[in-house]
């Protein structure tokens, strides 16, 4: 499906101040990957409002431009071509699950930054298309699963317990465990750890706050309880996490 995906350029924005989209009509496909704050873009006509871990993909020789300021703006972004036309059915959506994708887009940064061999570049943006096309798809019978993992996501600052799913949605929790393991293989305890776990990797990719202050906004009380949990999921410390991507190309314009 994405074997005719060509990688051209990428980058992660951070806007200083005050900003707004350029006015432009480029000739390769962009896909935006929100971090923080929000971007308003408005693409052919219609208006579309970013908000964090929303997705839009922008096609080429259509006019797009920024409808409206913004303040303390990041997104990953990345631009392809194609001589297929791929579209998912929606072009703008939230990911429950913005982990994976911040991992592939910090590993394409990362390769870029080596100037690593164009296959590995064109390789890795399949893979980002890929997984956002995944997300972007889901069987009826997922859709309460895929809602209580929106829920779990948005809420990492707390320490959830499975007792806290159930007693929210007013599901019997051993329901929602064998729910989950059915749309994710895995029951709902696993599901909270393992958000838990990418949710704190997510922050460590994307936020240049101190350790101390990640444990915090996580739930943590104490911060040796952060570095066991996250070194017993991830058989690794936060600071060998992070020194695996070390490259990155940040732009602000």
């Amino acid at each position: 499906m994405f074997e005719s995906v060509k990688y051209v350029s990428s980058g992660k924005f951070v806007s200083c101040g005050q900003w707004i989209h350029p006015d432009r009509i480029i000739d390769s496909y962009e896909v935006i990957f929100v971090i923080k704050g929000n971007v308003y873009i408005n693409e052919n006509g219609k208006e579309y409002h970013l908000k964090e871990n929303e997705i839009l993909i922008l096609e080429p020789d259509v006019r797009h431009f920024g409808c409206r300021e913004s303040n303390d703006t990041s997104f990953y972004w990345m631009h392809w071509t194609s001589n297929k036309k791929l579209l998912p059915d929606v072009k703008s959506f939230k990911l429950t699950k913005p982990y994976s994708l911040s991992v592939l887009f910090s590993q394409l940064l990362n390769y870029s930054f080596e100037k690593s061999p164009l296959e590995m570049l064109d390789y890795t943006a399949r893979l980002i298309l890929g997984e956002i096309y995944l997300r972007n798809t889901g069987s009826a019978e997922s859709r309460i699963a895929n809602t209580v993992a929106d829920w779990i996501m948005s809420n990492q600052d707390l320490p959830i317990k499975v007792s806290d799913v159930s007693h929210h949605f007013g599901y019997n929790s051993d329901y929602i465990s064998r729910l989950f393991k059915k749309a994710y293989k895995k029951t709902l305890k696993e599901y909270i750890d393992e958000a838990k776990a990418n949710h704190i990797k997510n922050m460590l990719l994307n936020t240049s706050l101190p350790l101390n202050d990640i444990s915090a906004s996580c739930g943590f009380d104490e911060y040796k309880y952060f570095l066991k949990f996250f070194k017993y999921h991830t058989k690794m410390t936060p600071t060998e996490f992070l020194n695996i991507y070390s490259g990155t190309h940040i732009n602000n314009k």
